[in-house]
Protein backbone atom coordinates (compact mmCIF):
# COMPACT_ATOMS: atom_id res chain seq x y z
CA UNK A 1 0.00 0.00 0.00
CA UNK A 2 2.94 2.35 0.66
CA UNK A 3 4.13 2.01 -2.98
CA UNK A 4 0.71 2.64 -4.57
CA UNK A 5 0.74 5.94 -6.53
CA UNK A 6 -1.94 8.56 -6.11
CA UNK A 7 -3.69 7.69 -9.39
CA UNK A 8 -4.09 4.05 -8.40
CA UNK A 9 -5.38 4.99 -4.98
CA UNK A 10 -7.91 7.37 -6.54
CA UNK A 11 -9.17 4.66 -8.91
CA UNK A 12 -9.48 2.17 -6.06
CA UNK A 13 -11.45 4.59 -3.86
CA UNK A 14 -13.75 5.58 -6.72
CA UNK A 15 -14.60 1.97 -7.57
CA UNK A 16 -15.23 1.26 -3.92
CA UNK A 17 -17.56 4.21 -3.53
CA UNK A 18 -19.58 3.18 -6.59
CA UNK A 19 -19.83 -0.36 -5.27
CA UNK A 20 -21.09 0.80 -1.89
CA UNK A 21 -23.51 3.24 -3.52
CA UNK A 22 -24.90 0.55 -5.80
CA UNK A 23 -25.31 -1.86 -2.89
CA UNK A 24 -27.18 0.77 -0.90
CA UNK A 25 -29.59 1.40 -3.76
CA UNK A 26 -30.37 -2.24 -4.43
CA UNK A 27 -30.52 -3.38 -0.82
CA UNK A 28 -34.15 -4.37 -0.08
CA UNK A 29 -35.95 -2.22 2.43
CA UNK A 30 -37.02 -3.98 5.62
CA UNK A 31 -40.73 -4.82 5.65
CA UNK A 32 -42.57 -3.10 8.48
CA UNK A 33 -44.14 -5.45 11.01
CA UNK A 34 -47.98 -5.34 10.95
CA UNK A 35 -49.43 -3.28 13.78
CA UNK A 36 -51.30 -5.04 16.60
CA UNK A 37 -54.48 -3.12 17.41
CA UNK A 38 -56.42 -4.31 20.43
CA UNK A 39 -59.99 -3.35 21.18
CA UNK A 40 -60.97 -3.03 24.81
CA UNK A 41 -63.89 -1.84 26.88
CA UNK A 42 -64.14 -0.38 30.36
CA UNK A 43 -64.81 -3.85 31.83
CA UNK A 44 -62.34 -4.96 34.51
CA UNK A 45 -61.25 -8.09 32.59
CA UNK A 46 -60.53 -6.04 29.46
CA UNK A 47 -58.50 -3.40 31.29
CA UNK A 48 -56.58 -6.03 33.27
CA UNK A 49 -55.61 -7.76 30.00
CA UNK A 50 -54.50 -4.47 28.52
CA UNK A 51 -52.20 -3.76 31.43
CA UNK A 52 -50.82 -7.30 31.51
CA UNK A 53 -49.92 -7.42 27.80
CA UNK A 54 -49.20 -3.77 27.06
CA UNK A 55 -45.74 -4.54 25.65
CA UNK A 56 -47.31 -6.51 22.79
CA UNK A 57 -49.83 -3.85 21.78
CA UNK A 58 -49.14 -1.12 19.22
CA UNK A 59 -52.55 0.57 19.14
CA UNK A 60 -55.12 0.58 21.95
CA UNK A 61 -58.68 1.19 20.78
CA UNK A 62 -61.04 1.52 23.74
CA UNK A 63 -64.71 1.47 22.76
CA UNK A 64 -65.78 4.19 25.20
CA UNK A 65 -67.29 7.13 23.26
CA UNK A 66 -70.92 7.39 22.19
CA UNK A 67 -72.56 9.78 19.73
CA UNK A 68 -76.16 10.94 20.18
CA UNK A 69 -78.44 11.86 17.27
CA UNK A 70 -77.59 15.54 17.68
CA UNK A 71 -73.85 14.84 17.46
CA UNK A 72 -73.09 15.20 21.16
CA UNK A 73 -70.41 12.85 22.47
CA UNK A 74 -70.47 11.17 25.86
CA UNK A 75 -68.08 8.83 27.66
CA UNK A 76 -64.34 8.97 28.08
CA UNK A 77 -61.12 6.97 28.21
CA UNK A 78 -60.52 5.48 31.68
CA UNK A 79 -57.56 7.12 33.42
CA UNK A 80 -55.78 3.80 33.89
CA UNK A 81 -55.96 3.13 30.13
CA UNK A 82 -54.49 6.54 29.30
CA UNK A 83 -51.74 6.12 31.89
CA UNK A 84 -50.82 2.64 30.65
CA UNK A 85 -50.73 3.85 27.04
CA UNK A 86 -48.36 6.68 28.01
CA UNK A 87 -46.13 4.40 30.05
CA UNK A 88 -45.64 1.86 27.28
CA UNK A 89 -45.78 4.31 24.34
CA UNK A 90 -48.94 2.74 22.96
CA UNK A 91 -50.84 4.73 20.34
CA UNK A 92 -54.28 5.57 21.73
CA UNK A 93 -57.20 5.53 19.26
CA UNK A 94 -60.60 5.59 21.02
CA UNK A 95 -63.72 4.41 19.21
CA UNK A 96 -66.89 6.42 18.85
CA UNK A 97 -70.13 4.52 18.26
CA UNK A 98 -73.73 5.54 17.58
CA UNK A 99 -75.72 5.27 20.83
CA UNK A 100 -77.06 1.74 21.17
CA UNK A 101 -75.84 1.06 17.63
CA UNK A 102 -79.20 2.58 16.73
CA UNK A 103 -80.12 2.94 13.07
CA UNK A 104 -82.38 5.89 13.89
CA UNK A 105 -79.59 7.74 15.72
CA UNK A 106 -77.21 7.33 12.82
CA UNK A 107 -79.80 8.28 10.21
CA UNK A 108 -80.70 11.50 12.02
CA UNK A 109 -77.07 12.49 12.58
CA UNK A 110 -76.12 11.97 8.93
CA UNK A 111 -79.02 14.19 7.80
CA UNK A 112 -77.99 17.04 10.09
CA UNK A 113 -74.93 19.13 9.14
CA UNK A 114 -75.13 20.75 12.58
CA UNK A 115 -74.87 17.33 14.26
CA UNK A 116 -71.88 16.41 12.11
CA UNK A 117 -70.10 19.66 12.95
CA UNK A 118 -70.78 19.17 16.66
CA UNK A 119 -69.51 15.57 16.51
CA UNK A 120 -66.21 16.53 14.87
CA UNK A 121 -65.74 19.58 17.06
CA UNK A 122 -66.19 17.59 20.26
CA UNK A 123 -63.93 14.76 19.10
CA UNK A 124 -61.15 17.17 18.14
CA UNK A 125 -61.42 18.92 21.51
CA UNK A 126 -61.27 15.63 23.41
CA UNK A 127 -58.47 14.27 21.24
CA UNK A 128 -56.27 17.29 21.80
CA UNK A 129 -56.92 17.29 25.54
CA UNK A 130 -56.16 13.57 25.82
CA UNK A 131 -53.18 13.59 23.40
CA UNK A 132 -54.82 10.83 21.37
CA UNK A 133 -52.96 9.38 18.39
CA UNK A 134 -56.24 9.10 16.50
CA UNK A 135 -59.96 8.33 16.52
CA UNK A 136 -61.84 5.46 14.91
CA UNK A 137 -65.46 5.59 13.73
CA UNK A 138 -67.30 2.42 14.75
CA UNK A 139 -70.73 3.40 13.46
CA UNK A 140 -72.92 0.39 12.71
CA UNK A 141 -76.49 -0.30 11.58
CA UNK A 142 -76.64 2.53 9.08
CA UNK A 143 -79.21 2.58 6.23
CA UNK A 144 -77.58 1.67 2.93
CA UNK A 145 -79.25 4.72 1.33
CA UNK A 146 -76.89 6.87 3.43
CA UNK A 147 -73.73 5.55 1.77
CA UNK A 148 -72.81 8.86 0.12
CA UNK A 149 -73.57 10.79 3.32
CA UNK A 150 -71.42 8.49 5.44
CA UNK A 151 -68.52 8.69 2.98
CA UNK A 152 -68.86 12.49 3.05
CA UNK A 153 -68.70 12.49 6.87
CA UNK A 154 -65.55 10.36 6.70
CA UNK A 155 -63.93 12.92 4.40
CA UNK A 156 -64.82 15.73 6.81
CA UNK A 157 -63.41 13.72 9.71
CA UNK A 158 -60.13 13.10 7.92
CA UNK A 159 -59.59 16.80 7.33
CA UNK A 160 -60.62 17.81 10.86
CA UNK A 161 -58.52 15.17 12.59
CA UNK A 162 -55.45 15.72 10.42
CA UNK A 163 -55.55 19.44 11.14
CA UNK A 164 -55.51 18.51 14.83
CA UNK A 165 -52.55 16.17 14.31
CA UNK A 166 -54.56 12.96 14.70
CA UNK A 167 -55.11 9.90 12.55
CA UNK A 168 -58.53 8.85 11.30
CA UNK A 169 -59.74 5.28 11.01
CA UNK A 170 -63.06 3.56 10.39
CA UNK A 171 -64.46 0.07 10.92
CA UNK A 172 -66.23 -1.53 7.99
CA UNK A 173 -68.43 -4.60 7.74
CA UNK A 174 -66.79 -7.36 5.68
CA UNK A 175 -68.31 -8.40 2.42
CA UNK A 176 -67.41 -10.35 -0.68
CA UNK A 177 -69.11 -8.23 -3.32
CA UNK A 178 -71.03 -5.03 -3.98
CA UNK A 179 -74.11 -6.91 -5.15
CA UNK A 180 -77.15 -6.58 -2.84
CA UNK A 181 -78.40 -9.96 -4.08
CA UNK A 182 -75.48 -11.66 -2.33
CA UNK A 183 -76.96 -10.65 1.04
CA UNK A 184 -80.18 -11.08 2.92
CA UNK A 185 -82.46 -8.05 2.56
CA UNK A 186 -81.73 -6.76 6.05
CA UNK A 187 -78.08 -7.69 5.77
CA UNK A 188 -77.57 -5.24 2.90
CA UNK A 189 -80.04 -2.45 3.72
CA UNK A 190 -79.21 -2.00 7.40
CA UNK A 191 -75.80 -3.64 7.86
CA UNK A 192 -73.21 -3.82 5.10
CA UNK A 193 -74.53 -1.81 2.17
CA UNK A 194 -73.62 1.61 3.55
CA UNK A 195 -69.86 1.13 3.48
CA UNK A 196 -68.34 2.49 0.30
CA UNK A 197 -65.02 0.67 0.33
CA UNK A 198 -63.25 2.91 -2.17
CA UNK A 199 -64.41 6.19 -0.62
CA UNK A 200 -63.70 5.10 2.95
CA UNK A 201 -60.34 3.67 1.90
CA UNK A 202 -59.39 7.08 0.49
CA UNK A 203 -60.63 9.00 3.52
CA UNK A 204 -59.18 6.86 6.31
CA UNK A 205 -55.55 6.38 7.27
CA UNK A 206 -56.51 2.74 7.68
CA UNK A 207 -59.69 0.69 7.97
CA UNK A 208 -60.54 -2.25 10.17
CA UNK A 209 -62.34 -4.92 8.16
CA UNK A 210 -64.36 -6.68 10.87
CA UNK A 211 -63.87 -10.23 9.64
CA UNK A 212 -65.57 -11.86 12.59
CA UNK A 213 -69.11 -13.11 13.18
CA UNK A 214 -69.13 -15.00 9.89
CA UNK A 215 -71.75 -17.10 11.67
CA UNK A 216 -73.58 -15.93 14.78
CA UNK A 217 -76.38 -16.77 17.14
CA UNK A 218 -78.83 -15.70 14.40
CA UNK A 219 -77.57 -18.26 11.89
CA UNK A 220 -76.84 -21.96 11.75
CA UNK A 221 -73.66 -23.10 13.53
CA UNK A 222 -70.47 -22.19 11.72
CA UNK A 223 -67.01 -20.68 12.25
CA UNK A 224 -66.70 -17.28 13.87
CA UNK A 225 -64.07 -16.42 11.25
CA UNK A 226 -63.34 -19.21 8.79
CA UNK A 227 -60.11 -18.71 6.87
CA UNK A 228 -61.69 -19.19 3.40
CA UNK A 229 -64.20 -16.47 4.23
CA UNK A 230 -61.50 -14.16 5.54
CA UNK A 231 -59.50 -14.63 2.34
CA UNK A 232 -62.57 -13.92 0.19
CA UNK A 233 -63.42 -10.75 2.12
CA UNK A 234 -59.78 -9.66 1.97
CA UNK A 235 -59.71 -10.20 -1.79
CA UNK A 236 -62.67 -7.83 -2.19
CA UNK A 237 -61.10 -5.25 0.13
CA UNK A 238 -57.79 -5.38 -1.76
CA UNK A 239 -59.63 -4.69 -5.00
CA UNK A 240 -60.85 -1.41 -3.51
CA UNK A 241 -57.97 -0.11 -1.36
CA UNK A 242 -54.24 -0.71 -0.88
CA UNK A 243 -53.03 -3.42 1.49
CA UNK A 244 -51.22 -0.87 3.67
CA UNK A 245 -54.64 0.54 4.65
CA UNK A 246 -56.24 -2.75 5.72
CA UNK A 247 -56.19 -3.98 9.29
CA UNK A 248 -57.83 -7.39 9.28
CA UNK A 249 -60.23 -8.33 12.07
CA UNK A 250 -59.28 -11.08 14.53
CA UNK A 251 -61.88 -12.79 16.70
CA UNK A 252 -60.94 -13.23 20.36
CA UNK A 253 -64.22 -14.95 21.20
CA UNK A 254 -65.91 -18.24 20.37
CA UNK A 255 -69.51 -19.15 19.62
CA UNK A 256 -71.60 -21.97 21.05
CA UNK A 257 -74.93 -23.29 19.78
CA UNK A 258 -77.34 -25.59 21.62
CA UNK A 259 -80.27 -27.43 20.07
CA UNK A 260 -82.62 -30.24 20.95
CA UNK A 261 -81.27 -33.78 20.98
CA UNK A 262 -82.73 -34.54 17.55
CA UNK A 263 -81.50 -31.32 15.87
CA UNK A 264 -79.51 -32.11 12.74
CA UNK A 265 -76.00 -30.61 12.66
CA UNK A 266 -75.61 -28.82 9.31
CA UNK A 267 -72.48 -29.08 7.22
CA UNK A 268 -70.61 -25.86 6.53
CA UNK A 269 -69.40 -25.12 2.99
CA UNK A 270 -66.00 -23.49 2.66
CA UNK A 271 -67.66 -20.15 1.89
CA UNK A 272 -71.48 -19.99 1.87
CA UNK A 273 -72.96 -18.00 -1.00
CA UNK A 274 -75.45 -16.18 1.23
CA UNK A 275 -75.67 -15.81 5.00
CA UNK A 276 -79.30 -15.76 6.06
CA UNK A 277 -80.74 -15.54 9.58
CA UNK A 278 -82.91 -18.45 10.68
CA UNK A 279 -86.50 -17.56 11.66
CA UNK A 280 -87.33 -19.39 13.79
CA UNK A 281 -84.01 -20.95 14.67
CA UNK A 282 -83.67 -24.45 16.17
CA UNK A 283 -80.44 -23.23 17.78
CA UNK A 284 -79.73 -21.10 20.82
CA UNK A 285 -76.43 -19.26 20.37
CA UNK A 286 -74.08 -17.79 22.94
CA UNK A 287 -70.82 -15.89 22.60
CA UNK A 288 -68.09 -17.31 24.83
CA UNK A 289 -65.57 -15.56 27.02
CA UNK A 290 -62.36 -16.91 28.49
CA UNK A 291 -63.50 -18.27 31.88
CA UNK A 292 -66.56 -19.96 30.50
CA UNK A 293 -64.68 -21.32 27.49
CA UNK A 294 -61.89 -22.84 29.57
CA UNK A 295 -64.38 -24.94 31.50
CA UNK A 296 -66.30 -25.82 28.35
CA UNK A 297 -63.18 -26.98 26.48
CA UNK A 298 -62.43 -29.54 29.18
CA UNK A 299 -65.87 -31.08 28.69
CA UNK A 300 -66.21 -30.65 24.94
CA UNK A 301 -62.71 -30.49 23.41
CA UNK A 302 -62.56 -29.42 19.79
CA UNK A 303 -60.96 -31.02 16.75
CA UNK A 304 -59.05 -29.06 14.11
CA UNK A 305 -60.95 -28.32 10.90
CA UNK A 306 -58.23 -27.90 8.24
CA UNK A 307 -60.61 -26.29 5.73
CA UNK A 308 -61.79 -23.54 8.10
CA UNK A 309 -58.50 -23.33 10.06
CA UNK A 310 -60.39 -23.47 13.35
CA UNK A 311 -61.33 -25.92 16.09
CA UNK A 312 -64.89 -27.24 16.23
CA UNK A 313 -66.84 -29.38 18.69
CA UNK A 314 -69.86 -31.37 17.56
CA UNK A 315 -71.54 -33.23 20.41
CA UNK A 316 -74.85 -35.05 20.40
CA UNK A 317 -76.12 -35.91 23.88
CA UNK A 318 -79.27 -37.52 25.21
CA UNK A 319 -80.87 -34.16 26.01
CA UNK A 320 -79.24 -31.71 23.65
CA UNK A 321 -76.99 -31.22 20.64
CA UNK A 322 -74.08 -28.82 21.01
CA UNK A 323 -71.84 -27.22 18.38
CA UNK A 324 -68.96 -24.92 19.30
CA UNK A 325 -66.65 -23.09 16.92
CA UNK A 326 -63.56 -21.93 18.76
CA UNK A 327 -61.26 -18.95 18.20
CA UNK A 328 -57.94 -20.21 19.50
CA UNK A 329 -54.28 -19.29 19.22
CA UNK A 330 -53.71 -21.72 16.34
CA UNK A 331 -56.24 -19.84 14.19
CA UNK A 332 -54.66 -16.50 15.08
CA UNK A 333 -51.25 -17.82 14.03
CA UNK A 334 -52.62 -18.56 10.53
CA UNK A 335 -54.18 -15.09 10.39
CA UNK A 336 -50.92 -13.45 11.46
CA UNK A 337 -49.07 -15.31 8.69
CA UNK A 338 -51.66 -14.08 6.16
CA UNK A 339 -51.28 -10.51 7.45
CA UNK A 340 -47.51 -10.57 6.99
CA UNK A 341 -47.64 -12.32 3.63
CA UNK A 342 -50.04 -9.79 2.11
CA UNK A 343 -48.26 -6.80 3.74
CA UNK A 344 -51.42 -5.61 5.48
CA UNK A 345 -51.47 -2.73 7.94
CA UNK A 346 -52.06 -5.14 10.81
CA UNK A 347 -54.71 -6.97 12.80
CA UNK A 348 -57.58 -5.56 14.88
CA UNK A 349 -58.67 -7.97 17.62
CA UNK A 350 -62.06 -7.88 19.32
CA UNK A 351 -61.66 -7.86 22.27
CA UNK A 352 -59.25 -8.01 25.23
CA UNK A 353 -60.59 -10.13 28.08
CA UNK A 354 -62.11 -12.82 25.86
CA UNK A 355 -59.07 -14.43 24.28
CA UNK A 356 -57.37 -17.78 24.47
CA UNK A 357 -54.39 -16.94 26.75
CA UNK A 358 -52.03 -18.65 24.30
CA UNK A 359 -52.55 -15.94 21.67
CA UNK A 360 -49.86 -13.89 23.41
CA UNK A 361 -47.32 -16.52 22.39
CA UNK A 362 -48.30 -15.94 18.76
CA UNK A 363 -48.06 -12.15 18.71
CA UNK A 364 -44.60 -10.54 18.69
Amino acid sequence: MKNMNRTGLYILLTVGLFAVSGWAKTRPRPVARPAVLMYLTDRPDSIADFRAHARQIDIAAPQVLTMAADGRVSGGVPAIVSATARKFHIRLMPLVTNAGFSLAVMDRALHSPAAERRLLRELVRRGRAGHWWGIQFDFEHIPSRDRARYSHLAGLARRAFHRAGMKFSVTIVPRMSNNPRDFSAGGWKTWSGVYGYRALGRAADFVTVMTYSEFSGLTQPGPVSGMPWIRRCLRYALANMPARKISIGAAFYSQSWRGAAHTAIPSVPRVPKVYRPLHPSPWHGRTGETTWLTALWKRYPGVWDPAQQAYVTRHRGERQTRVIWWSMARSLRRLWILTRRDHLAGISAWRLGQEDPRVWKVLP
